[in-house]
């Protein structure tokens, strides 16, 4: 029936529909103004109000629905009327080239419905993904040789298109970044160089010193094993050299900004992106990092234990870890009301071992250190088993204003790499802290 639906009838539909709307509820949400109306009223020949109405709900799908009744049929007749004038610009937009894992798909998806027949498509692509990582380094290149190639052509078809309707071609940011930093250091050759952020990043650099000529991102998942086999005496001696080292950058880059003029200083400023930010104060984002050696603390949901259990025991049968996750996830959702409330009573458990050891490790602090922790982790404070009473005793130094200014260089090459390095540190712990944010089923 829908083919009998011309752009006139659907006009007419909508006219109609809209001249019927009680006028009270006009205002209203649309569910509750579409329950009012009579279709007997909207119908008209040759059409039927059952076939109205059918219409106007296979039309209603194609739209957003959070508005009144009268927006939308309004919408919906300057659909009909008028179509999107982007629609003809989007349609010549260059598409994004397949990564290879999907070329490979595309070029094996027919041989694999032939052998697979009773798979759907979600199967069909989680089997093609394990297929390509068990491909051979040799089959492998030539799907990424092939992905370099689409890359490079469509990097000139998107120019083009770009220079067509007048838009900004893309551009790599990080590789314009670098170069407005090696500009910067001709003009700028006395500047201290930016430290390590943290001592992790300290110790990736003192390792990367001894490599030559080889990637490092190579070698990065081995100094990540590295890092977690040391002790928390040596943790703790790189973050105290990167904090060392940080204050002695704060002194040189303050002593270096000094010797420039105003405006060489403020041009200087604008190119490094160097603000004096204020330091962050207990209580802030900053803060919210897990201290050095503090128990880590559980999920708070049972459904993330469970997971962190599943992904653990489908290591090795499912190596690629979203695939291993959905699996998980699945699973979970078929679990019955029972299973469920066991990792509910498993999360009650856990969070009361967390508790008592956050209690112990927080007892060997300073005092000082206590009224710290006390003020930067406000959530965590039910977990301590004490009361900010038992801790004012402790005189807090506030500094003043004008010691609480510091020159913080807020983006820089040295930045970019932190977040490398920042993303192995935690390597092999993935399915360890794999969070779950969703409600409870």
């Amino acid at each position: 029936m829908e083919c009998d639906w011309t752009t006139q009838n659907l006009q007419k539909l909508f006219a109609s529909l809209k001249a019927n709307i009680p006028s009270e509820e006009e205002a209203f949400i649309y569910t509750k103004g579409l329950k009012q109306v009579d279709w007997e009223n909207v119908a008209f020949p040759p059409f039927s109000a059952e076939q109205c109405r059918e219409m106007w709900t296979c039309f209603m799908q194609k739209m957003r629905k959070i508005r009144s009744l009268k927006e939308i049929v309004e919408e919906a007749e300057g659909l009909v009327s008028t179509p999107n004038p982007n629609d003809t610009i989007q349609s010549q937009c260059p598409k994004t080239p397949l990564p290879p894992n999907a070329l490979y798909l595309e070029a094996n998806l027919e041989k694999f419905r032939r052998k697979h027949p009773e798979r759907d498509t979600q199967s069909l692509l989680e089997l093609s993904s394990k297929k390509f990582n068990n491909l051979p380094e040799k089959e492998k290149a030539k799907f990424e040789e092939k992905h370099v190639l689409e890359c490079v052509e469509y990097k000139k078809k998107m120019q083009l298109f770009c220079q067509n309707y007048v838009c900004p071609a893309p551009q790599k940011k990080s590789q314009s970044r670098k170069r407005a930093l090696l500009a910067s250091d001709k003009k700028h050759p006395d500047v201290p160089p930016k430290p390590p952020t943290n001592g992790y990043v300290l110790f990736c650099k003192e390792q990367s010193s001894s490599v030559k000529n080889v990637a490092k991102s190579r070698y990065i998942k081995e100094w990540a094993r590295l890092w977690r086999d040391l002790s928390q005496k040596q943790k703790m001696e790189y973050a105290e050299r990167c904090r060392e080292l940080n204050e002695e950058y704060n002194i040189k880059m303050s002593a270096y900004l000094e010797r420039l003029d105003e405006e060489e200083r403020q041009l200087f400023i604008k190119e490094n992106k160097i603000s004096a930010n204020r330091k962050k104060k207990p209580g802030g984002l900053g803060a919210l990092k897990r201290w050095l050696a503090e128990p880590k603390m559980p999920s708070l949901c049972g459904n993330s234990i469970f997971c962190q259990e599943q992904m653990a025991l489908l290591k090795e049968e499912i190596p690629n870890l979203n695939e291993r996750f959905c699996k998980a996830m699945k699973t979970w959702n078929s679990l019955s009301n029972e299973k469920k409330a066991d990792y509910q009573r498993k999360k009650k458990k856990k969070i009361q071992q967390y508790s008592e050891e956050l209690q112990n490790w927080f007892s060997a602090l300073t005092p000082r250190q206590k009224r710290e922790y006390w003020m930067s982790n406000r959530y965590k404070r039910k977990y301590l088993g004490t009361n900010e009473a038992s801790l004012n005793k402790v005189p807090l130094c506030e500094p003043s204003d004008s010691e609480d200014e510091d020159i913080v260089i807020s983006s820089s090459e040295e930045e970019e790499n932190t977040l490398t390095f920042g993303e192995e540190e935690d390597y092999g712990e993935e399915e360890e802290n794999f969070e779950i944010h969703m409600f409870e089923i």
